[in-house]
C-alpha cells in the first residue's frame, strides 16, 4: 500500500480496505489560464472508473481564440499550436458534463476544479448540480493537517 506521509499500515491495512463493487465515480482535472478572476479554462480530462477500472476517458483541448500567456504555457505545457484547432468551450463543457453523467466527480482542490465548471456551465446555461470529492480534503482527513500542501 502506499502510504504518502509514512504513517504505520496499522492505520489503513489495504486487506480491509473493500470498495463495493459497484463503486464508480469520475476523475478530472483541468488546466486554466490562471486562477478564477478573469481566467479560462484550456484543457479538460477526466477518466470514468467502474469498480477499480479506468471504463472511459475524457481529454479535450479548449481554443480560446487568444494566447495563451506564456507563464501558464510553461507551467501546464500546453501550447498555442495544441489549442489552435480544439472547439471552444461551448462545445467542450456540454459533452464534458454529458461524459460524467449522474457520477460523483472526483479531483484534486475540486474547488477550484468545480468552481470553474460551474461558473462555466452557469455562463452557457448548462445545468450544474452534482456531488464531488475532493482529494485534499480526504487526504487531511485520513493523514491530518500535516502544514504540506498536498
Amino acid at each position: 500500500m502506499f502510504d504518502l506521509f509514512g504513517k504505520p499500515e496499522k492505520f489503513f491495512p489495504a486487506q480491509e480496505i473493500k470498495l463495493p463493487e459497484f463503486m464508480s465515480f469520475t476523475a478530472f482535472d483541468i488546466e486554466t489560464t490562471g486562477l478564477p478572476r478573469n481566467s479560462e479554462i484550456i484543457e479538460i480530462g477526466a477518466v470514468k472508473v467502474r469498480n477499480g477500472v479506468v471504463t472511459e476517458i475524457f481529454n479535450e483541448f479548449v481554443n480560446l481564440c487568444r494566447p495563451i500567456p506564456a507563464e501558464i504555457s510553461g507551467l501546464t505545457g500546453i501550447t498555442d499550436e495544441m489549442v489552435a484547432n480544439a472547439p471552444l468551450i461551448q462545445d467542450v463543457l456540454p459533452e464534458f458534463m454529458a461524459f460524467c453523467g449522474d457520477a460523483v466527480l472526483v479531483a484534486h482542490n475540486a474547488g477550484f476544479d468545480v468552481g470553474f465548471i460551474e461558473q462555466n456551465c452557469k455562463n452557457l446555461g448548462l445545468p450544474h448540480k452534482y456531488t464531488y470529492l475532493d482529494t485534499v480534503a480526504l487526504a487531511r482527513v485520513l493523514y491530518g493537517d500535516t502544514g504540506v500542501i498536498i
